[in-house]
């Protein structure tokens, strides 16, 4: 178990090596100590800090594994009988109540457990042409996230939204540049629609150190285009390692777009 304390959040974090000390793995080099690990934890802890629920201390799991063990979890848990690159599962209830916790309150508040698939991240880094180092901490973060309550929306659908209107269509980018799973049926449903009345716009989340950089955001901007959709300006692509709260860069341009209208 190892203690970060930043900004007087204090966050012990277990990390459960089950990749590497099987010894059939030990060709693929260990890039991240558990001290760089934890580092970055306090990172994003500071950055995120306004996200957690109060409390003394919090604690949570990073546990690194293969895709045999990850396919297990993701058939249980998700109904998806494949592996997956990381998992992550939530202990507390969203949205959290706001209390002042007690001063003498030394247990920590356990956030959860993040399960990152050391062989998925490998292949992926490997098809981004990127060392594992870097894989390996995207994941982190993105199951991190799921810990603090942010969660992929429910898929939409195209019979269930005005085509009159005007949209906001913000979407992240999956895999080698795909869109994420929960809108691509929504991306079907936009081929041969008529979106001559939508007026829309589009805000892209990436990692620009992926050269697939908010690929998702543009396929969206096609379709709509494709389906006869106007777009208001040009779409937003929010870095997430220069934002790390999304939210913000968008609500301000957002903004800035309105006043300017």
């Amino acid at each position: 178990m190892i203690a970060s304390e930043t900004s007087n959040i204090v966050i012990e974090l277990n990390i459960q090596d089950v990749f590497w000390v099987n010894s059939e793995q030990r060709t693929i080099a260990n890039p991240i100590s558990p001290q760089t690990w934890k580092q970055w934890f306090q990172t994003w802890c500071k950055t995120l800090g306004f996200h957690l629920p109060v409390a003394s201390n919090y604690e949570l799991t990073l546990r690194l594994t293969g895709d045999k063990e990850i396919q297990s979890l993701n058939a249980q848990y998700r109904q998806k009988n494949q592996p997956t690159d990381v998992l992550a599962f939530a202990t507390l209830e969203w949205d959290f109540p706001v209390v002042t916790p007690p001063e003498d309150l030394l247990e920590p508040l356990y956030l959860g457990d993040i399960i990152i698939s050391v062989e998925t991240a490998r292949k992926q880094a490997q098809q981004q042409d990127h060392p594992l180092k870097r894989e390996l901490p995207w994941l982190a973060t993105h199951g991190f996230l799921h810990l603090l309550g942010w969660d992929h929306p429910d898929e939409p659908s195209l019979e269930e939204i005005n085509t009159d209107s005007t949209w906001i269509v913000c979407t992240s980018t999956h895999g080698a540049g795909e869109l994420p799973d929960y809108i691509q049926p929504f991306a079907k449903q936009l081929e041969g629609a008529d979106l001559s009345a939508v007026k829309a716009y589009v805000i892209g989340l990436g990692d620009t150190s992926y050269d697939t950089f908010c690929f998702g955001a543009k396929e969206m901007e096609k379709h709509i285009k494709n389906a006869g959709g106007t777009l208001v300006t040009d779409a937003l692509y929010i870095d997430v390692l220069e934002h790390p709260i999304p939210e913000d860069a968008a609500v301000q341009w957002f903004d800035e777009k309105l006043a300017n209208a």
